[in-house]
Formats: C-alpha cells, structure tokens, sequence
C-alpha cells in the first residue's frame, strides 16, 4: 500500500483499504507476514485547502481495526520567498525546497490567486511542502510507537489540491503542468536534507468538491451553494446532481475581508463607542466571539443590513430565489458567522437557508473523497 493528500489554490465515497481481517493478518508476528507487510505500505493522500489566512489540511491514517483516523486541521498560510538565498541564509530559519527558499516565519499571507499572480503557484507549492515535511516527521515518530502508522511510508503522498473555480476554469492546464513538474521534493532546512515524493496530483474545483460533502442531503431539484472564503464570495447551481460549474457560477468579493474592513466603522457609526479596528478584530478572532451582547448587536445589526443584503444582491445576479431555491452555505467565514448569517437572512425573509456542519472543512472533506476514488481507479490501471 502507499500514503495519500489534497489543497485550495487560494489564500464522496470512501475507498476501502482493507478489511478488518486483512489488516489483523498482516500484524501476525510470523517474520512472513511482516515482510508482505512491508512490501505494502500505504502512500499517505493528504487533501490541501488554501485560503488567504489560512490552509485546510485532511487526510486519514488506517487502524489495524479497519477504521481510519480522520485528521483535520487549520495551518496559518504565512510564507514569503526569499529571492537570491544563498546556503548562508538557509540556515538562518529559511527553508529551501528544490532550491526555492521559503520564510515561513513571516506574517505575510498567501495572496488571492489570480491570472496576474506568477508567484500563487511557488507560494502555495511551499505550503504543501511545508506539511508534506512536518507530516513526514510526525509519522516516523509514531512508527516507532504506533503500530498503525507502519502501513504508511513517511516519505511518499498523493496530493488532492481544490482550486476556487474562476482558477480552475481559466489556469486548470498550468496549474497541472506546475506541478506535474514538482513530484520530486529536496526539502533543506537546519543543514539536513531530505527527499520527498509525491504520486499523483489530483486538481479539484473549490464548489464542486463541496458538492461530495453535502450530497447526503441534496436529493432532487435545483439547489444554490454558496463558500464564503476568506476573500470572497462563489455561488454554484446544482439541479439534479448535476451542473456545468463554467456556465452556473458567480464569484463576488464579500469574503471574510470585507467584514473586517467594513465592520469596524458600521459598529462606530451606529453607537456612541469610538471602537477601534483593532480591538473588534481581535474580538472576532477571540474565544469569547459571540459573548458580549452589547457588541453582538452592533455585529447583528451589520448582517442584517449591510452584509447579508449584499449577498442577496449577488443571488439576484444569478436568478436564485430566496423564497424557492434551497441555499447551502460553506466555508471558514460560514462557520464563523453562523448565527448572525442565518438571522440575517431571516430578517431579510429568506427561507431554505442551511449552514453546513463543519462548513470550514467541507470543500476539503468533499476534494478527498473524490480524489481518492479517482487515485483507486488509477492504481488498479497501474498508472
């Protein structure tokens, strides 16, 4: 067997392994057995979801018992690259990936992909790098505790990366051709070196990877999905499971990034509070989000009028009624604002509104599960 991964350039159905009794007889302690165990480790598929402040991270680790460990996680999208580092500077907190030298010590942030950004695919590439290493230690780590990390090779992965869609539709062909090119990783940092490989590179749309995550509601009839990312905003139809992505979407710019820049002066202007920009970021970045009622009005009273009605204006471009269409909604910014989303449309009388569980994840959870059936077909073709 071999390792398995997947990414969001911005910023379903489960493949069985093995059954439980496969996985127990390759743990008998005949010195046969552990050999044809070795022969077969499983290659890690890691599923990478990129955004502009943030990266979303899913894979899952077989158990000996035949489940999987589902692993997920959020990594801070900090990184610059360092033009003209030489060895000197690589050991000064740098890391060099095929001779590219990444700062990862940076507040600088993934910028939004675009035809005009050369650089969206070196930035992103060492992020996955980035984890591709970290992954790698942690598992050789557990290896030598955990029995079930032995099915897996420390140093092999498939990757699944989710692209937003005015990306994938535009750049699919370069966006391929890059990587493609990066299956063989030397990853230098702390004057050691160590190689990387990656097998097959699945490239998925942001959208339609979601529609893998929330299939399970969505029957018949004609639904809206809607992922509020950390920049902007992306609509899809789906009607009867089925859509052409190119023809049935729209792309707004009322992200997470506009909350912040706008939110801060709505909450000045309508209170007799001089709030700063700072101190209402930082509450919306707190643990305590959500608890403080003099400013969650305020907060309330932004979505009501101003953010939700934008987004209402973006559903009329495209036709989709409030009162008919049944609206589903992803994404980290979501997840974030669940509450005050779903009051502000019902304020503004919408109906048929639903927020997706774990909606941060769902265009992650939805590219892997997709990818990792197309890597099985792969596999059993031996290609």
């Amino acid at each position: 067997m071999k390792n398995e991964m997947a990414l969001d350039l911005r910023t379903g159905a489960l493949v069985k392994l093995s059954s439980p009794e496969e996985l127990l007889e390759e743990y008998k302690t005949d010195t046969k057995e552990n050999t044809r165990m070795a022969k077969k480790k499983k290659t890690l598929l890691l599923q990478f979801d990129g955004g502009n402040g943030c990266t979303k991270i899913y894979y899952e680790i077989p158990q000996i018992d035949g489940k999987v460990k589902k692993v997920q996680k959020v990594v801070k999208s900090c990184i610059d690259i360092v033009e003209n580092a030489d060895d000197t500077y690589a050991l000064n907190g740098l890391t060099k990936v095929n001779g590219v030298a990444y700062n990862f010590n940076t507040s600088k942030s993934v910028i939004e992909t675009s035809k005009e950004n050369k650089k969206h695919n070196e930035y992103h590439f060492g992020l996955i790098a980035r984890e591709l290493d970290l992954i790698s230690d942690e598992i050789k780590k557990k290896q030598e505790k955990d029995d079930n990390y032995k099915l897996i090779e420390s140093n092999k992965f498939n990757i699944s990366i989710t692209t937003p869609l005015d990306a994938y539709n535009e750049m699919l062909d370069d966006v391929k051709a890059f990587y493609e090119k990066k299956k063989a990783l030397l990853i230098e940092k702390d004057e050691i070196k160590k190689n990387i490989e990656i097998g097959h590179i699945i490239i998925r749309p942001e959208l339609v990877s979601a529609i893998n995550f929330i299939g399970k509601e969505v029957k018949t009839g004609i639904v809206f999905i809607n992922d509020l990312g950390g920049l902007n905003n992306q609509y899809i139809k789906l009607e009867d499971f089925k859509t052409d992505f190119k023809e049935q979407t729209y792309v707004g710019e009322n992200g997470y990034k506009y909350i912040v820049d706008n939110l801060p002066n709505f909450m000045r202007n309508n209170s007799n509070k001089s709030y700063k920009d700072a101190d209402i970021i930082r509450y919306i970045e707190s643990v305590n989000f959500g608890n403080d009622e003099e400013k969650d009005s305020l907060i309330q009273k932004f979505f009501n009028e101003i953010y939700v009605k934008l987004l209402i204006k973006d559903l009329d471009k495209k036709s989709i009624s409030l009162e008919y269409d049944k609206l589903y909604f992803v994404g980290g910014t979501s997840e974030k604002f669940k509450d005050f989303i779903l009051k502000g449309f019902k304020y503004n009388g919408a109906k048929n509104i639903t927020i997706v569980n774990n909606a941060i994840f769902a265009n992650a959870i939805g590219a892997y599960k997709k990818a990792k059936v197309e890597i099985e077909k792969l596999e059993k073709q031996g290609k």
